[in-house]
């Protein structure tokens, strides 16, 4: 019974809880019912990518062979369902002055005319963000260091476009006002654009994204290929979301737009005075403000509140909060024709939705404007997706010929063009233009050569300045995978000369097992012309396999006729980072090695293990829109000077410098500093280094120049960054690289200097492979005598210089190099080497230049240590016996 009781009551204890919180619950409804609801928005809740270098999309594969794609920042990699890419208002600066670069206006260039009218202004994601800030976004593509591509044909993947679903064009491009190969199209939705790049590993590339409206865009792709038995894999197609203008998504989900709306009340809207307008940004305050268009909301009644989404051809554009009965947003609509839509939905309970009607509206045409008389029975939904044929795999090839032309160009422009017997063939074309068969067997073409084709056709643009005579042109037309088909690779000629075309005709090749298409040969098809002497060459690029750890050779006398280069790893291609790390006590200065030449994957070295090497095929004549005296560093007007782009150039070594590992901002009161302090460089040169002032090129700002002892470049925020660099004459440049800066607390810090090597110019790479390197002046190695190898015979005098051997500037005096091993210093010659006594010697000379006061100094205090610890022992000897009689009773002597 009592058990029961017990029951009872527990039970009715429960019920009234339940009761208790169903009430709470009720009024806690009631009373946050007119509180206004939250801004609805679809990536609400995601990772938002934005204000960062992004790489998407992102390959990888795992161990099970399987490739899958993702969202990449400095944080990792991002799943495409948890992410998406917002591009907002974006500027270099936060000044009154800053600069605009989220806006690209097409140029009146025959090359642009797919994207529209000369004048044309869309919103736009810069290949290259200017200030060191990656605003709004800075896109590209990339696949991760290690992507194991070693049972793919050709060593390479496709990533894929399969579909865009938004308000506008998307295309992808890289674009250089000015340049003789100023426009190169990548992805795109236009019929005329690629649909496939591709992809290998550690690729990593900038590339400008524009979006011909705003609003909200879904892209899905994929990463396909061909493994070598024939065996089609791909991966699962995922879709990548980018909102092209608009606010920010919210870092935390809200209510979607359906749930809202259909909890909003209906029956008055007769009642209401909503009023929808669109009119050109009628007060212009910064640059770009002028393309600018102004959406406006009016609610006609002060009292009310709520949220009001705007949509661009029925895409999502972003969400706004109403408040006293209005509300803004300016926005760069386009010049094509747009329908502007609203859907607002009140807080409180008894003022209607409403859905506008479509407003017909492009940029800078009159104001226009819509009332609740007018509305929509249904949510703005889109209906633009665009879906890109592949083939399927196995996909039948109905003629396997492809012939390749060369047609020379005006203005040293030439075209590689590509015709496919089969009209359906699509895929990628690569290749390039290499001096000899040697440096063809190394893969290191002075002109790289890459681009697509579908529908059986490609054409790719390339400089025809500065090529070799007599030259091997090499073309790959790869099928896309679905073909299962091999590359048809061939040489269309060798003996190619700027300006002499040349055609040829090459087979598809057939599955048989390996990774490499047959190389073929006009006349000579399927056999390997290997009459071309090329014994003894060596990979330019990768002549040491390992970087040396440590060098057991160094302080000997025989260092000092070592070469330059010698045991160093030689980078001619590739892509480089100059890295900065803060640390524990300070600063760090490292090389971030993504070239895979003397290694198989992505390595860090240091500075001092490298050389840059600048080849002849980046020598260019000083242009006219560098014939600013700003740019007096490159040489005279219409000079030879070498140059390396800040975009990527597949040929020639892409270094740049990155500062993302130091909080900058957070720690630093002003810039981080790279410092090139030049050791040695070529007599009479000059050199500097140079980034892009405008989205595309045309203006620079000089970061670097030597002329006016300026040596520093100067980050203002963590970046990672890639700028032009120029050298005016060929030879040996040799650099004390070092990062410093002023912590807000006022504490100076520096890296150590690290030895900076740059070779310009075929001959100086030669001479620092050969010329003994001069004999530096280092100071004494503690703990060892003076010596000379041969103290009866003078010193040897260094060679003299070579031609295009350095000379050395007035700079300060070589420093000491920080964190260099004891052993690498060189003992400075004695001044009298007769009366030098060789070590160990028993003369008291030689004792007392071996004597260490340490060796005495220690055994003594030992001895005095020990003394005083009887005489203390001596003197507690009376508290001892006392202690232990008081504490045992059975001690003697108690």
């Amino acid at each position: 019974m009592a058990s029961q009781l017990r029951r009872s009551r527990a039970t009715g204890r429960r019920s009234r809880n339940i009761r208790l919180a169903v009430a709470v619950t009720a009024a806690l409804s009631t009373t946050f019912a007119g509180l206004p609801a939250a801004t609805a928005g679809p990536d609400d809740g995601k990772k938002i990518l934005t204000r960062e270098h992004i790489d998407a999309p992102y390959t990888v594969r795992d161990e099970a062979g399987v490739f899958d794609l993702y969202a990449h920042n400095n944080e990792g990699a991002h799943k495409f369902s948890e992410s998406a890419v917002w591009i907002g208002k974006g500027y270099n600066s936060d000044g009154a002055d800053k600069k605009q670069q989220y806006q690209f206006t097409v140029a009146d260039n025959e090359r642009l005319s797919y994207l529209g009218t000369p004048g044309d202004t869309y919103v736009y994601s810069p290949e290259t963000p200017l200030g060191g800030r990656q605003d709004p976004a800075w896109l590209g593509y990339g696949a991760e260091k290690d992507l194991n591509v070693d049972d793919m044909l050709n060593g390479r993947v496709s990533l894929d476009l399969l579909s865009v679903d938004g308000p506008g064009e998307v295309e992808q491009l890289q674009y250089r006002s000015g340049q003789a190969i100023d426009v190169l199209r990548l992805l795109g939705t236009s019929a005329s654009s690629p649909r496939s790049i591709s992809i290998e590993p550690g690729e990593h590339n900038h590339i400008g994204t524009v979006f011909t409206k705003p609003g909200r865009y879904e892209l899905k792709f994929q990463t396909s290929g061909l493994r070598k038995d024939g065996t089609y894999v791909a991966s699962e197609p995922r879709t990548m979301v980018i909102q092209a203008g608009g606010q920010q998504p919210k870092s935390e989900a809200t209510k979607p737009l359906q749930e809202r709306y259909n909890q909003a009340r209906t029956a008055n809207l007769a009642e209401a005075n909503y009023r929808l307008s669109v009119a050109k940004k009628a007060d212009p305050t910064v640059d770009g403000d002028d393309k600018l268009s102004t959406i406006s909301f009016d609610a006609g009644n002060p009292e009310l509140s709520g949220t009001v989404t705007l949509f661009v051809d029925g895409y999502f554009l972003t969400d706004l909060e109403v408040e006293n009965g209005k509300a803004s947003w300016d926005e760069l609509l386009s010049a094509q024709e747009s329908n502007i839509q609203a859907v607002f939905t009140p807080d409180d309970e008894t003022s209607a939705h409403w859905i506008s009607a479509p407003l017909a509206y492009s940029a800078g045409q009159a104001g226009v404007e819509t009332t609740s008389d007018n509305h929509a029975e249904q949510l703005p939904k889109g209906n633009n997706l665009r879906t890109f044929n592949f083939p399927a795999p196995n996909t039948a090839v109905t003629n396997d010929e492809v012939t390749v032309k060369y047609v020379p160009g005006a203005n040293g422009v030439g075209e590689i063009v590509v015709e496919a017997k089969d009209p359906k063939l699509q895929g990628l074309i690569t290749g390039g233009i290499y001096e000899n068969e040697a440096w063809l067997e190394k893969g290191t073409a002075d002109r790289e050569l890459a681009g697509t084709f579908q529908d059986g056709k490609g054409t790719l643009r390339f400089g025809e300045e500065y090529l070799p005579e007599n030259a091997l042109l090499k073309i790959d037309v790869i099928p896309h995978a679905g073909f299962g088909r091999k590359a048809a690779s061939g040489i269309v000629t060798d003996k190619f000369n700027a300006g002499t075309s040349a055609e040829a005709t090459f087979r598809l090749g057939e599955i048989d097992g390996s990774l490499e298409p047959e190389l073929q040969r006009p006349g000579q098809t399927g056999q390997d012309d290997s009459g071309t002497e090329n014994s003894g060459a060596q990979n330019p690029g990768a002549e040491q396999q390992e970087p040396p750890k440590n060098n057991e050779q160094q302080g000997s006398d025989e260092q000092a006729g070592h070469p330059v280069c010698e045991d160093k790893v030689l980078l001619n291609r590739g892509h480089v980072d100059i890295l900065g790390r803060r640390t524990k006590d300070g600063l760090d200065i490292a090389l971030k090695d993504d070239t895979r030449l003397a290694a198989d994957k992505s390595v860090e070295r240091s500075l001092e293990d490298v050389v840059f090497v600048i080849r002849d095929n980046a020598k260019r004549k000083r242009p006219e829109q560098l014939s600013d005296e700003k740019y007096n560093f490159i040489g005279e007007k219409g000079s030879e000077f070498y140059y390396l782009p800040q975009a990527q150039d597949k040929a020639v070594l892409w270094p740049g410098y990155n500062t993302e590992a130091i909080p900058v901002q957070d720690e630093f009161d002003g810039p981080v500093s790279l410092n090139l302090v030049p050791r040695e460089t070529p007599e009479n040169s000059s050199w500097g280094v140079f980034i892009d002032k405008g989205s595309f090129g045309g203006d620079h700002e000089i970061l670097a120049d030597s002329t006016k002892q300026d040596y520093s470049i100067e980050s203002h925020y963590s970046a990672h960054t890639h700028v032009h660099w120029a050298f005016s004459h060929p030879g040996i440049y040799t650099f004390d690289a070092s990062y410093s800066g002023k912590t807000k607390d006022g504490t100076e810090l520096k890296s150590d200097s690290h030895e900076l090597v740059v070779t310009v110019g075929e001959e100086a790479l030669e001479t620092c492979k050969t010329a003994p390197a001069p004999k530096p002046d280092q100071p004494d190695q503690p703990d060892q005598p003076n010596q000379p190898s041969n103290p009866n015979q003078p010193s040897k005098p260094n060679p003299p210089s070579q031609p295009g051997t350095p000379g050395k500037p007035e700079t300060p005096e070589k420093p000491e190099k920080p964190g260099a091993p004891e052993s690498g210093k060189k003992p400075e010659s004695p001044k009298d080497p007769d009366k030098q006594s060789t070590p160990g010697s028993s003369s008291p000379k030689g004792f007392f230049s071996n004597f260490n006061p340490v060796h005495l100094l220690a055994p003594v205090l030992g001895i005095v240590f020990i003394a005083r610890m009887v005489a203390l022992l001596a003197e507690l000897q009376p508290q001892i016996a006392n202690f232990f009689t008081s504490k045992m009773p059975n001690f003697p002597g108690k």
